[in-house]
Formats: C-alpha cells, sequence, structure tokens
C-alpha cells in the first residue's frame, strides 16, 4: 500500500502556508522548503526496496 500524502498538503482547504513555510509555487508546486519540510515523514512511509 502506497502512503497517501494528501492529509500532509490539504484538509477542509489546502493551506498557502504551514507555520512559517510557504506550501505552493504557481498554486500547484510545492515549493523546496515544504517538500523537505516532508521529506522525512514521507521516507518514514515509503516501502523498502531492496538493492539490485
Amino acid at each position: 500500500m502506497s502512503p497517501r500524502p494528501m492529509p500532509w498538503l490539504c484538509r477542509a482547504t489546502c493551506p498557502y502556508v504551514v507555520g512559517n513555510v510557504l506550501v505552493y509555487h504557481h498554486n500547484n508546486h510545492l515549493t523546496t522548503a515544504y517538500s523537505t519540510m516532508l521529506a522525512p515523514l514521507l521516507y518514514s512511509r515509503l516501502p523498502r526496496v531492496a538493492a539490485g
């Protein structure tokens, strides 16, 4: 089962700022800062894939 990131992006509405971090760039692209903030959450939920 793949992780579902929508709860991290939107709830009842989609915020443009979370804390002091801008979420969106051009209305539908995540900013680098917000992506960096989400990376550890997403990484911990991704399935592990064996190398090789």
